[in-house]
């Protein structure tokens, strides 16, 4: 953090040297170095809320630490408000404090007062505490530490993975649907909505956009707040689900292997649905499309088998993974037998032609 306020501060004197003056050293920083400040500041603070829930729920990954634990005379509530109080603490604690320093510096060097800093600091501070409510309800769930690093950082992979094969499979559906030539982002404007709804990085890093039309030149976008809305209320049930979780987790779980729903189970078969859906898209039953299938069966099995710690074919994992592969298909062959569920229109309502040269 220190890093990051020090050399922003030292490259307002390059700004100066190269513009010639304050007050063009002052907008040009205030255009490029907010937004930079922001970035890094998001970016280095939600890496911290990544790890702080694993490292203050480490107890809970050895039944020595977790039955010392349970012997304390304090309350599980109790407990639990201190770890993620603390967790929140010691991550937007110095947030604030070497975010504020660069902006303070600005001011000094001539920027006029503006509240987008604090409408940048709060956005921040908001992605974070949710962030952590997130991480410590996928921490509580694990039972061991390496199941706790997978969960956290499945939670950021695996909607990545959704929205790309999301994107390609558009992009390859649209081109057989449409008459002529179009970019797909300009046809299907509800991928965006889904990127922002399933990824709290996007919300994070796409809310703010640098608009070049006056000397505050960095707007937030005005579907911004229904989407921060959003997560709040994830975060928020994440939260209490937590809390509870906590107060009803089994100590004697310690070091054995993660059963809960919300971990491997949803991670597994929603990055299985992705990558179906992308093979899927392959319309020849092709020596390469049968070896493709067979391989990410493959890679089911062991994902299934590293989940469950045991090396156990069942029945049900060939049925599951058969459903899912009909599922796709399905998609599909509905996207272009409807024309992208009806949300392509390129022939015009003859009602509304009056004209034609």
């Amino acid at each position: 953090f220190m890093f990051l306020t020090v050399s922003n501060v030292i490259s307002l004197g390059t700004n100066e040297y190269v513009y010639g003056s304050v007050s063009a050293a002052s907008i040009a920083a205030y255009d490029s170095m907010m937004l930079i400040l922001y970035i890094m500041t998001i970016l280095l603070s939600c890496g911290f809320s990544c790890f702080t829930p694993i490292y203050l729920n480490y107890y809970l990954y050895r039944k020595q630490s977790s039955d010392l634990y349970l012997s304390l005379p304090m309350k599980r509530e109790k407990m639990f408000d201190v770890h993620f109080l603390y967790g929140c603490i010691s991550v937007l604690l110095p947030t604030i404090i070497c975010y504020m320093i660069p902006v303070v510096a600005l001011w000094l060097k001539g920027m006029r007062f503006s509240f987008l800093p604090f409408q940048m600091l709060a956005f921040i501070i908001l992605i974070n505490i949710i962030l952590q409510g997130i991480n410590t309800l996928l921490s509580f769930k694990a039972n061991k530490l390496l199941d706790a690093i997978v969960a956290v950082f499945g939670f950021l992979i695996v909607p990545l993975v959704i929205i790309l094969s999301l994107n390609l499979s558009s992009n390859v559906l649209l081109n057989k649907v449409l008459i002529g030539y179009t970019a797909w982002m300009d046809e299907l404007t509800y991928l965006d909505v889904i990127s922002y709804l399933i990824r709290l990085p996007y919300v994070a890093f796409g809310s703010f956009e640098y608009t070049g039309v006056s000397v505050y030149q960095i707007m937030m976008k005005e579907h911004s707040m229904f989407y921060l809305l959003w997560w709040c209320i994830i975060g928020i049930i994440a939260l209490l689900y937590a809390r509870s979780s906590y107060q009803k987790k089994p100590w004697e779980h310690s070091e054995q292997y993660t059963s809960s729903k919300l971990i491997y189970p949803l991670m597994i078969h929603a990055g299985l649905a992705a990558i179906l859906l992308m093979i899927t898209l392959i319309e020849e039953l092709s020596t390469g499309k049968v070896i493709l299938l067979g391989m990410t069966f493959l890679g089911y099995l062991v994902a299934m088998f590293f989940a469950k710690r045991s090396i156990k074919l069942k029945w049900q994992y060939g049925l599951i993974f058969a459903i899912i592969f009909g599922c796709t298909c399905l998609f599909t062959w509905s996207f272009e037998s409807t024309k992208g569920f009806g949300l392509i229109k390129e022939t015009p309502n003859q009602a509304d032609i009056y004209k034609v040269r």
